[in-house]
């Protein structure tokens, strides 16, 4: 996802969860797979958009920094620190 590929997955898991911006397709099977791949090769547009959306996705929700910050306040409200959290991220 982070790099704007197009997935094709199996609903099993934590994966939809995860995967918004894809295929899935239910676990064993693989007609359902091959139809989805086929699906792919055959839409540019549908690529396209999967593409954008996955990359979005993981630009948006999964930002390294903006996650640092984010726990590191949940952490200092729970140990109801008034002291500020000082962090760098590289």
């Amino acid at each position: 996802m982070a790099s704007s590929l197009r997935i094709v997955s199996t609903r099993w898991s934590a994966i939809p969860e995860i995967i918004e911006d894809g295929m899935l397709v239910p676990p064993g099977d693989a007609i359902t797979v091959a139809d989805a791949i086929q699906r792919l090769a055959s839409d540019v547009r549908l690529r396209k958009q999967l593409s954008v959306n996955a990359r979005s996705k993981v630009v948006n929700k999964f930002n390294t920094a903006e996650n640092i910050h984010t726990l590191a306040a949940l952490l200092k409200a729970q140990l109801g620190s008034d002291d500020p959290v000082s962090i760098t991220v590289e």
